[in-house]
């Protein structure tokens, strides 16, 4: 972890123990690609490896942006995750916000 030529952005942890990792990608022709991936809380070891699963890709054609902060609040249906980006003082990039709802696991 991370995803290939991707670097970790940010992480936030849900209540249930797991752990979000935003990552990030830039290439040289300015073009920007996220990824959002979660790890299972039970897999984390002291010393060890991390790896989760990919739950969101964000890339041409999709809009895209350098999504660089997460943070997550529980609800009542799950975990409200919400993906920001910095314009940092350029004209091309824009501040986005993105929301997206991780809804509860059926037991």
């Amino acid at each position: 972890m991370p995803a290939k030529d991707f670097h970790v952005a940010d992480c936030a942890a849900p209540a249930n123990g797991d752990v979000l990792v935003l990552e990030g990608r830039h290439t040289v022709l300015g073009i920007f690609s996220s990824g959002l991936t979660i790890v299972d809380g039970k897999s984390i070891q002291l010393g060890g490896k991390l790896s989760g699963a990919e739950l969101l890709r964000i890339e041409r054609p999709l809009i895209v942006e350098n999504f660089e902060g997460l943070a997550v609040q529980p609800t009542r249906k799950g975990t409200m995750v919400y993906l920001v980006s910095g314009d940092n003082y350029n004209l091309f990039q824009q501040i986005l916000l993105l929301q997206l709802l991780l809804s509860n696991k059926p037991d």
